[in-house]
């Protein structure tokens, strides 16, 4: 039998995850997921609590970042409730397909 190791140099892999490469393919996915997303907002003709028609369809965007471990890119709404109340939370499904923003970036 033969033994391996197996050397995984940690600096090598960082510097891969935020790479030119990885953050291209990481916009279009979130792109995609973005456009999805809208195209699943609800739209109220009359539009909702004193907010125009398609009020969180407008409001989709994609946040790109990058963290301790690699880069990222979110789906993410700003858009709120006269109240405040973040639109993105009402409309999760079992899988999420867009977070609400809380923060600005």
């Amino acid at each position: 039998m033969m033994d391996v190791r197996v050397v995984v140099r940690t600096d090598a892999v960082r510097r891969f995850a935020r790479s030119d490469s990885v953050a291209s393919y990481l916009l279009r996915v979130a792109t995609k997921k973005r456009i999805a997303a809208q195209v699943d907002a609800p739209v109220s003709p009359s539009g909702s609590h004193g907010r125009p028609p398609g009020h969180l369809r407008s409001w989709v965007q994609v946040r790109y970042g990058e963290d301790a471990l690699s880069a990222y890119a979110d789906v993410v709404t700003r858009a709120r409730s006269p109240r405040g109340f973040p639109y993105g939370a009402l409309q999760e499904r079992r899988q999420p397909y867009i977070r609400p923003q809380f923060r600005d970036v």
